[in-house]
């Protein structure tokens, strides 16, 4: 039987990781399971946080974002925090163009509450966070 060659390198990786915690500081582990914190458990987490301290409106509205970016990351192949960079940006614009009827601003909002989720859990710093919003599409009517 053929041994899965990403396995084994996983397997050696958290090898060598254990090996290197022994006597390290405390701080490596953790930053370790941050960078492999799962995206839906993320998301998950916080919209708990939300139905705790938001308005029943905002909550209702953000489960609905939650469940839209769940299915974009799972279409773009994201799982983990680690696989978000900031070229992550174009294929999630690109997923909401291709397979929803979302226009700028509504790619916006879900893009502003991924970032939102991203902050509130201490990744002030992440690429991500970088990417500019669209442009507001939104046509203006005069009411005559």
């Amino acid at each position: 039987m053929k041994e899965n060659p990403h396995f084994l390198w996983e397997t050696f990786l958290n090898v060598c990781y254990t090996i290197e915690l022994v006597g390290g500081p405390a701080f490596q582990l953790h930053e370790r399971e941050k960078k492999m914190t799962k995206l839906n458990i993320m998301i998950e987490k916080y919209l708990k946080y939300s139905e705790d301290t938001k308005a029943k409106g905002t909550f209702k509205g953000e489960v609905s974002l939650s469940k839209s970016l769940k299915r974009c990351f799972q279409s773009i192949c994201v799982e983990n925090l680690e696989d978000i960079k900031f070229d992550t940006y174009q294929e999630i614009v690109r997923y909401y163009k291709i397979n929803t009827k979302c226009k700028n601003s509504s790619i916006n909002k879900h893009v502003a509450y991924f970032k939102t989720i991203l902050r509130h859990y201490g990744y002030n710093q992440h690429p991500f966070l970088l990417n500019k919003s669209l442009p507001d599409d939104t046509k203006h009517f005069k009411v005559i």
